[in-house]
């Protein structure tokens, strides 16, 4: 007897195994900085896989890489790049948690700069989920009270993230995901390059670090992408919040992290404004959509 999964729950795995490789990778991030290695040899390192692999593909597979629309496959490579920098330098001084949930927060950016980058109306659910969101970051960062710089990177990171969304939906509209996540890694590999002559060059023990965190965060990307060929997006949103659960967990017994009462309450009110505001363009799309990180 042959067992067969179903797609949808193939899809519900799959973005979860994105979330735990993701926040694997983060916690191999932060293991990183801990020996010395600056962030930005980590973001080197996540863009240099990911450029080895899609060539091996390119090899296998020969396409054409030109993009039909360069000027939307460029921001949205240079704002993704720039995002996954921000949220290295990030981690290297916050926790695990709040790195990633900070990060997490790019959907609600994105429903701010949707009006103006994709034409598309900013309702008033949208303001109350938005400032639901807004709430629950103060709750998450408390500047009053212990402020960390590296909060300050990882939430800039989640703005960083929400253009480079914005920029794919419209880049999406002509390109295929190949080309643009081709440019995005080539992109990345030359501007962490300019950074070249500050790089600590790692042991071999570190190097195998830095080659985990470029497969882990690869992998993460490939899983979300095709988990939601099989699920809604409503669905995958709610499933990829796992990913903070996760970094939760590694946070605390890796790092020996503390949860506090503000942390799970800002955590519970941006989750809640992401599911809202996921939910919403679900009901205006009418139909099953990729959202890819």
């Amino acid at each position: 007897m042959v067992f067969r999964i179903r797609p949808s729950l193939t899809g519900a795995y799959s973005i979860i195994g994105s979330a735990l490789a993701l926040a694997l990778g983060s916690m191999c991030a932060k293991v990183a900085n801990f020996h010395g290695i600056p962030p930005i040899e980590v973001a080197l390192a996540r863009f240099a896989v990911g450029f080895f692999i899609l060539n091996v593909m390119l090899i296998i597979h020969p396409r054409s890489i030109r993009p039909v629309n360069p000027r939307w496959v460029m921001l949205r490579s240079i704002f993704t790049v720039m995002a996954i920098i921000t949220f290295f330098i990030g981690i290297s001084s916050t926790t695990l948690v709040n790195a990633n949930l900070l990060n997490m927060t790019y959907p609600i950016f994105v429903a701010l700069i949707a009006p103006f980058w994709n034409k598309e109306p900013f309702t008033y659910t949208k303001v109350i989920a938005i400032t639901m969101a807004m709430t629950g970051i103060y709750f998450v960062i408390r500047p009053e009270i212990n402020f960390c710089v590296g909060d300050i990177w990882a939430l800039i990171s989640g703005v960083l993230a929400g253009g480079g969304i914005s920029s794919l939906r419209e880049a999406r509209a002509t390109d295929s995901s190949f080309t643009i996540l081709y440019y995005l890694m080539t992109i990345g590999m030359g501007v962490t390059l300019i950074g070249w002559p500050g790089f600590v060059v790692p042991d071999i023990r570190f190097f195998g670090l830095l080659i985990l965190i470029g497969v882990l965060t690869f992998a993460g990307q490939y899983l979300l992408t095709y988990g939601y060929r099989y699920v809604k997006a409503l669905d995958g949103s709610i499933l990829s919040t796992s990913r903070i659960v996760f970094a939760g967990v590694l946070g605390i017994s890796m790092f020996a992290e503390v949860l506090s009462w503000s942390l799970l309450l800002g955590t519970a009110m941006i989750t809640c404004a992401i599911i809202w505001i996921q939910t919403q363009s679900s009901k205006k799309d009418g139909k099953e959509k990729e959202i890819p990180r």
